[in-house]
């Protein structure tokens, strides 16, 4: 059989003989995408972790801490925040009898489980938080100043799910209640178990937001006792101005089932939640953005279809494809509208992603989000490859565009492995932000071309004529020319 780094060697000196597929391209993407989870411990926010042994969780009395995963675009039917960015929402103090706490929460046909339990008590103590023991009472500073709360759980044979939901009086309390609750994970890091609960192994993540902004705190646990009754828990907190959520999934087995994921429906109650506690303006999309800005302009400089170039794919509510590695985005908050638009010609792949949040300030975090998952791509180089028989490697590069406003440029290309040799294959991806709104395009195509040819000079340009018209979505001075 011939040595596959053999080719990638005849490959340097006639780097087209043998293009890369585009869908060659996002493959190894993905694969870097899957390192950089495993080198991040992340998803895209925060997190706790809890530990318990399968029979205190069927009790209801988890034995350590908690920590959740990075929030994940729903691609469940969710409510939609409302239409209208004029007016701030009426203060909500209770909670609606149809709130979608407990979508999710329940176990499928032929799975033996309990009834859907609930408790309305607002006085009620948080569940299995970090290093409790069986039966621990735990409230935080500023649940005195509680409205309402709602916990709804369903419990099987060494699983159980649950969610809880907080509402306050406002912000401030809210506020004060989650960072009690993340002060609470740092002391168990590396803390003596306490008497009753069961040692564990554990790590979080924490996302700070504000009045218009989530805070998150996210986890993932296990038990590391003797093995005997293993347990692994996953745990969501957020926080969306005046309300907390929590959402926790424990099992005896390490992976789960995909029943027993809860962060698809934790973001669907997000979206729920913004517009009755979110302080500020409640959605980001009026009518006359949408007017102005329609879906030919978000289109523009795609190849039109017709022979051998396909028609354009039209999706509304998408994750954000990733801007590096592969797989979907984790963004430190979700927006509230999304238009994306792909093509795929012979031998390329082109899409563009328009998303509006609810504050200027949310847009320029998930710029930033986008902007380190290059940098984690680089950071993890060097590290074993999924695949040891595929001979290269993507490399991720960043670049600032001078413009008003700066454009980024997020570049992979494919090198044969531990050398700096181009062989054929890369991903170019352009960002803009203007507003609330962040404009995201890519390109990949079998080029081995840097960045620097006649595809990603029209990509450039294309960017940033789109970006001269997304002024509707910036409030007050606009910097697009």
């Amino acid at each position: 059989m011939r040595d596959p780094l053999d080719e990638l060697k005849n490959l340097s000196g006639n780097l087209d003989a043998r293009p890369l597929p585009p869908a060659e391209v996002r493959r190894r993407g993905n694969r870097m995408r899957r390192r950089r989870t495993a080198f991040q411990a992340v998803g895209a926010a925060a997190a706790v972790a809890v530990i318990a042994s399968g029979g205190a969780f069927v009790t209801g009395n988890l034995t350590s801490a908690e920590p959740p995963v990075g929030p994940a675009m729903s691609t469940s039917p969710s409510p939609s925040p409302s239409a209208s960015a004029s007016a701030a929402p009426a203060v909500q103090s209770e909670i609606p009898e149809d709130f979608p706490v407990a979508q999710d929460i329940d176990a499928p046909e032929g799975v033996d489980s309990t009834d859907l339990l609930r408790d309305d008590a607002t006085d009620q103590s948080w569940y299995g938080l970090p290093c409790s023991a069986p039966g621990q009472e735990v409230t935080f500073p500023g649940d005195d100043r509680r409205t309402a709360a709602r916990r709804v759980w369903v419990e099987g044979d060494f699983w159980g799910k649950s969610r809880q939901l907080f509402v306050y009086e406002d912000h401030v309390a809210a506020d004060r209640a989650l960072t009690a609750l993340k002060k609470a994970a740092d002391a168990c890091l590396g803390a003596d178990t306490p008497p009753g609960a069961q040692p564990m192994d554990w790590n979080y993540e924490w996302s700070p937001g504000n009045e218009t902004t989530p805070s998150w705190l996210i986890a993932q646990g296990s038990t590391i006792a003797d093995g005997s009754h293993p347990f692994f828990v996953d745990l969501t907190v957020t926080q969306v101005g005046r309300s907390v959520f929590v959402s926790r999934s424990g099992r005896s087995q390490k992976e789960r089932l995909p029943w027993q994921r809860l962060e698809d429906s934790h973001e669907a109650v997000l979206r729920a939640a913004w517009c009755l506690w979110m302080e500020g303006p409640c959605g980001s999309v009026t009518p006359e953005e949408s007017a102005s800005f329609d879906k030919e302009t978000i289109a523009r400089g795609l190849p039109n279809p017709g022979g051998d170039v396909p028609e354009w794919t039209w999706t509304e509510d998408d994750p954000l494809s990733a801007v590096a590695c592969g797989g979907p985005e984790n963004l430190p908050s979700q927006p509230t509208a999304s238009f994306r638009v792909e093509v795929s010609p012979p031998d390329e792949n082109a899409w563009r992603h328009l998303l509006v949040f609810g504050t200027e300030q949310a847009a320029s975090d998930a710029l930033r989000q986008l902007r380190s998952s290059a940098v984690v791509c680089n950071e993890i180089l060097g590290t074993s490859a999924d695949d040891p028989t595929d001979p290269s490697e993507m490399r991720w590069s960043l670049e600032e565009y001078d413009g008003s406003p700066a454009v980024l440029g997020i570049d992979g290309l494919v090198y044969a492995d531990d050398t700096d040799t181009r062989v054929p294959g890369r991903t170019l991806t352009r960002v803009v932000q203007v507003g609330r709104a962040l404009l995201v395009a890519q390109l990949s195509d079998s080029s081995s071309a840097a960045g620097e040819d006649a595809a990603a000079a029209k990509l450039n340009a294309d960017v940033a004529s789109i970006a001269g018209e997304m002024c509707v979505f910036a409030d007050g001075s606009c910097e697009a020319g």
